[in-house]
């Protein structure tokens, strides 16, 4: 842990101390319960200043997207909002979708760079869950990451939620089958993209065994043998 310099800091979602009037500031996912510092670091590494409790706020409502390596931000407007005033929920399909191109920009692969390599994804099945609703005026940020590799298919993990306040709107998961941009028959997914993907998200790609949950993988082809989902590596 890296602590920062005591300061006048409101004592919200926790703070600690190591003994000698230094303050770390302790952040917990509610997406993954995970604990993180969310210290604000300015300056140099060996002489820490004391952060603001704006700058804090500002840190630890943001660790939420430390969960997902990429993250889409949007304003509701009247356009997103239905007659009931919140958010129709066929758009947040859209903001997955938005989410996913910049995901795979990020990646650096993109949506040109699969066809020109002879590939190309389609959506295979999509399940949503609706937490809350958004309203004209919110920020709502939606994060992507990818959990699992198969054959032929790649599985997002989806959230969207209130920049504000943090809590989910809308959570859910996204089949993309990898097919032959020509003939749209599927085929299986590249080397070069799970690497792009291991990356990005600096983990190796969970792969399916072939006996879990037949209905991960459209027209129930065989799975990729598992990695190890916990072992952290720079660089992919």
């Amino acid at each position: 842990m890296f602590p920062t310099q005591w300061g006048k800091v409101p004592a919200v979602r926790g703070t600690r101390t190591d003994g000698k009037g230094q303050l770390t500031r302790i952040c917990r996912s509610r997406r993954t319960g995970a604990l993180g510092l969310a210290p604000y670091l300015e300056g140099s590494s060996l002489a820490f200043q004391g952060p603001s409790p704006s700058k804090l706020g500002d840190m630890c409502a943001s660790f939420g997207s430390m969960d997902y390596p990429v993250t889409y931000e949007r304003k509701v407007r009247f356009s997103d909002s239905d007659a009931q005033g919140i958010v129709f929920n066929g758009n947040y399909l859209t903001y997955f979708d938005d989410t996913i191109t910049d995901y795979l920009e990020a990646s650096g692969i993109g949506w040109d760079g699969m066809t020109k390599r002879g590939v190309d994804m389609v959506l295979g099945r999509a399940e949503v869950d609706f937490r809350a609703a958004g309203q004209i005026g919110d920020t709502l940020v939606t994060g992507a990451k990818v959990v699992e590799v198969g054959r032929t298919s790649v599985i997002f993990e989806m959230r969207t939620w209130d920049k504000a306040t943090e809590q989910t709107v809308a959570e859910g998961r996204l089949i993309q089958v990898m097919v032959d941009h020509r003939s749209h028959r599927p085929t299986p997914v590249p080397d070069w993209f799970i690497a792009a993907v291991e990356k990005l998200q600096q983990a190796p790609s969970r792969r399916k065994t072939p006996n879990r949950d037949a209905d991960n993988e459209p027209s129930g082809r065989t799975s990729s043998p598992t990695l190890d989902p916990g072992r952290l590596r720079p660089g992919g």
